[in-house]
Parts: structure tokens; C-alpha cells; sequence
């Protein structure tokens, strides 16, 4: 990625990778017909597997609160030349870079711009998604967390409200008055198993 980023001249810049295809053939003149004010576009995108399709988005009104549990898919990104010209990608981390870079400018403050297009076609049987590559994933994680632990405090502000759910207080105004150690351990087990709900999604 980073030898493309040297030869780039563009206003942006946007990768695809073997088996991944734009949306359609317009997606580029769709895109590109209007003025953008966003450092880094990004659209939907549909995953491919073997038997199905499946549209994906990410919701730009939550933006740092959704990099805590995923990623954009980098083949439905335009990220202004200038900003990889910068910094390219930490190719250390040997999966997700484009996670990592993500979360990195997402802190710095830079625009997201969501474009209401399907961008591409993301192909499931790719390096990035295999089964092959899990625990180079889980690696890149903890690595991502422990250079960027701010990134984690959307998730933690999430975690502050969770009493506000209806279902939490309704559970709790049960228990609360019939034993103040089982009162306790429900108000821990329903953090816990939703802390855990919070992470695997």
C-alpha cells in the first residue's frame, strides 16, 4: 500500500484489492460528480460470500463509537492523498493497517464524509477475512489498544449509560430490595455480559 502512496497524484485515493470489485461502473463518475468536503469518503459496501450478499454501513453519526467494535471496509474508502502522504500505513501490523490508520485520523479530528453509495463488492474469501489470519487479527487488536487506548473511551461513556436501557431497570427494580448481595451480583453479572455483548459485536 505504502509503494502505491508514493506514486499517487490524485486528490485521492482509494484501494482494491485482488477479487474485490467497484459496485458498478459508474460508482467512480457517482462519487466524484460532486464537490466533497470530507478528508477521508466512504460509502456501503456488500460483503460476498460462497452463497449470499450482504450490504454493510457505518454510521458516520457514531463514528468513533464504531471503530471501538469495527472497521470500515478500506476498498469503500477515498482517503485525501495528502493525509497518506503524510503518514502511510503501519505495516507492522500485519492485517489491519488500515484499522489502525483509520482509528488514528478518526482521533486526529480529520472529516468522514458518508457517501449514500454501494462503493464495492468485498470478497469474504479474501486474506483479511480467512480464518487463517484470526490470530494475526486478535494480535493487531491488542496492538491497536495499546497504541491508541483513547480510542476506547466512546465504548467506555456507552458502558456509563447502560442502566438507562429498559431492560437493565427492569431487572434491577426486581432485585433491588430482596437482598442487597444478590442485588450486587445482578447489577455485576448484567455489566459484564454486556460489556461482553459490546466487544464480540
Amino acid at each position: 500500500m505504502n509503494k502505491g502512496i508514493a506514486k499517487a497524484n490524485g486528490e485521492y485515493i482509494n484501494f482494491m484489492n485482488s477479487g474485490d470489485v467497484y459496485a458498478s461502473e459508474r460508482i467512480l463518475q457517482d462519487v466524484f460528480t460532486n464537490n466533497h468536503g470530507g478528508d477521508v469518503l466512504y460509502g456501503d459496501w456488500i460483503k460476498v460470500y460462497s452463497t449470499k450478499e450482504e450490504r454493510m454501513s457505518f454510521p458516520v453519526d457514531k463514528l468513533h463509537t464504531e471503530f471501538t467494535r469495527r472497521n470500515i471496509c478500506q476498498q469503500a474508502m477515498f482517503y485525501k492523498t495528502y493525509l497518506l502522504m503524510q503518514k502511510g500505513f503501519d505495516l507492522s501490523i500485519s492485517v489491519w493497517a488500515d484499522y489502525a490508520r483509520n482509528v488514528e485520523l478518526a482521533l486526529s479530528g480529520i472529516q468522514y464524509e458518508y457517501l449514500p453509495y454501494v462503493i464495492c463488492k468485498y470478497d469474504m474469501n479474501g486474506i483479511s477475512a480467512s480464518e487463517s489470519t484470526l490470530e494475526e487479527r486478535k494480535l493487531d487488536r491488542k496492538r491497536i489498544d495499546l497504541l491508541y487506548p483513547q480510542w476506547t473511551l466512546p465504548l467506555l461513556a456507552e458502558l456509563d449509560e447502560y442502566r438507562n436501557r429498559r431492560c437493565v431497570q427492569y431487572t434491577l427494580e426486581i432485585v433491588d430490595g430482596k437482598s442487597k448481595f444478590l442485588s450486587f451480583m445482578t447489577k455485576v453479572y448484567l455489566k459484564l455480559m454486556h460489556i461482553l455483548c459490546v466487544l464480540i459485536n
